[in-house]
């Protein structure tokens, strides 16, 4: 195990230093399929134009297992500092999601290296974090739906599990008036202020509830001076919630509002789509999803670690909503995720690779 431990964190040590940005992960996408080529040559890769890696351990068998990481991070950061200590190691996006890559590099590494075809197939996506909006996982779940029996991502901490997608759509709302000055012209529509009030209109509109669906207006701007009446006003908008229809209805309410929008010709109201999360969870698979739940505890049991499931928004909303039976769970431990502080716990990394093992050889058996 000490050895083992020790490829993974020299693995680690190189992958988190090469910057990966989400859009921008092609240098460290490059870094794991040359990885791979060199140290698992049994196995068949891919590279797609996004940035995608894939790794075949079946030799082409018809029916896969997928285990699926993201490489993106959240900063912009071009090339990432470690900062060493014994018991962790910091640096932003180690955590989340840079060692549950290293983890299955190795573990791609030791299965290719056995020799023996398994019904395997492992995915390095981009673009999970912010406005990357699933990109890798929603290609791969397009370009793999037909062959994967079910998929387990890696996010999250150990004693964390989830098989409940949070959906989401976010959208850039722009308003636009006339302007003018704040004392002569004071009277006319200020961009800035129906914005405030179309707000309130959309919290009225839908009964908001933590943990059911909630919306968020996360940045705003507009306006050129304090005694300017605003012209314009931009805000992004975010609204979540475990359930597909809770959504349709939101969207259809959206569009609504732009056709009561457009009969006014002293502003201008208009939505751009910036981002969509699909909803779903493992309740619509039946038995199928009640093994994958049984399968993550007992491993987790066996480990003598707790297991909490939660209602999160990862790549495995990609799968499940590509039909494909999907649970998420962490391979280590840390925390400060999306922030410059975030850290891992050395220690985890040896109980995570034993998962790992254990929910490969389970789905096995």
């Amino acid at each position: 195990m000490a050895r083992t431990m020790q490829e993974i964190l020299a693995i680690l040590d190189e992958l988190v230093r090469i910057g990966a940005p989400t859009f921008q992960e092609r240098r460290r996408a490059d870094f794991v399929h040359s990885w791979l080529a060199r140290n698992a040559p049994g196995a068949i890769l891919g590279h797609d134009e996004e940035g995608n890696v894939w790794a075949d351990l079946s030799d082409g068998v018809e029916k896969v297992h997928l285990f699926d990481a993201h490489t993106d991070t959240v900063f912009p950061d071009e090339a990432v500092e470690i900062r060493k200590e014994p018991e962790r190691w910091h640096a932003p996006g180690i955590f989340d999601d840079t060692v549950a890559c290293a983890l299955l590099m190795e573990w791609v590494r030791r299965t290719a290296a056995r020799g023996e075809k398994v019904p395997f197939l492992v995915t390095f996506t981009v673009g999970e974090e912010g406005e990357g909006n699933l990109l890798g996982a929603r290609r791969m779940a397009a370009q793999f739906r037909e062959r994967a029996l079910d998929a387990c991502c890696f996010d999250l901490g150990m004693a964390f599990g989830s098989h409940t997608a949070v959906g989401s759509l976010r959208h850039e709302v722009s308003l636009g008036v006339q302007g003018g000055h704040s004392w002569g012209d004071f009277g006319r529509p200020n961009a800035l202020h129906e914005a405030a009030r179309w707000i309130m209109t959309l919290e009225a509109a839908f009964p908001w509830k933590k943990g059911e669906q909630t919306f968020n207006v996360g940045t705003m701007e507009g306006g050129t001076g304090v005694n300017v009446i605003a012209a314009t006003a931009r805000f992004k908008l975010d609204a979540r919630s475990t359930s597909p229809a809770f959504l349709a209805r939101y969207e259809a309410w959206l569009r609504e509002q732009e056709g009561l929008f457009s009969a006014r010709d002293d502003l201008s109201f208009s939505l751009r789509e910036i981002g969509r999360r699909p909803a779903g969870g493992l309740s619509a698979f039946g038995a199928e999803g009640e093994r994958l739940i049984g399968l993550m505890e007992a491993v987790n049991h066996e480990l003598g670690l707790p297991l909490e499931w939660a209602c999160y928004s990862t790549n495995g909303n990609a799968f499940l909503d590509k039909g494909v039976p999907t649970v998420v769970t962490g391979l280590a431990d840390g925390d400060g995720v999306h922030t410059r502080s975030e850290y891992l716990e050395l220690a985890s990394v040896a109980r995570g690779w034993e998962k790992l093992e254990r929910i490969a050889q389970k789905l096995l058996d």
